[in-house]
């Protein structure tokens, strides 16, 4: 017996939900693909909040009376406040409106970005391809890479493509708000192979 799927239903006058669904929809296309998601940037920003939040806490709960604890109070608010600057710079520079980068397939690696401006009706995906060789498999450098640079830098970019395609949301909600995420998926699996091409 086959499971019926339902629809899901949002309410189109939130724009950030309709961006949100929209986004997870070119997720699971480009996992369709084969592709895998790259997890390195979001890991990284976990590990930065973490330590953060630990030299927070030790600033608020290590047992030393006020006037005794003042240079331990500085040392953990400018760790934290350097810490916390490096994941802003993550997240306003290289992040930015990222909403999937893959790890390299068959020589290519793919990065979604996408774009919903308030009351328009065009959703924008920003399909951004890079070719090139696993750093591992690079020979020219003559020396090993160290393990730590080859989990930021697992690719060594030959040549990147940006191609940008608008989406008419319309054609993908209907007046009571029920998403057809099998169109939209399919929809954006072709924008993704045409920008692949």
């Amino acid at each position: 017996m086959t499971k019926k799927r339902v629809p899901s239903k949002i309410d189109t006058g939130e724009t950030l939900k309709v961006k949100q669904t929209l986004d997870e929809a070119a997720i699971k296309a480009l996992k369709s693909m084969g592709f895998e998601e790259d997890h390195r940037w979001s890991n990284t920003k976990l590990v930065l909040m973490s330590i953060s939040c630990v030299f927070a806490l030790i600033a608020q709960f290590y047992p030393m009376p006020f006037p005794q604890n003042r240079l331990l109070l500085a040392i953990c608010c400018a760790i934290y406040f350097t810490l916390s600057s490096i994941l802003q710079v993550v997240i306003s520079c290289v992040e930015r409106d990222v909403i999937v980068a893959s790890l390299p397939k068959d020589g290519r690696a793919v990065r979604i970005r996408s774009a919903f401006p308030r009351f328009q009706d065009k959703y924008t995906l920003k399909i951004e391809v890079f070719e090139g060789k696993r750093l591992s498999d690079v020979r020219e450098f003559g020396f090993k890479v160290l393990p730590l640079v080859q989990t930021f830098f697992s690719f060594t970019i030959d040549k990147s493509v940006l191609k940008g395609k608008n989406f008419k949301v319309g054609n993908y909600f209907d007046l009571e708000g029920y998403f057809d995420g099998e169109g939209a998926c399919i929809d954006f699996e072709n924008a993704i192979r045409k920008a692949l091409k």
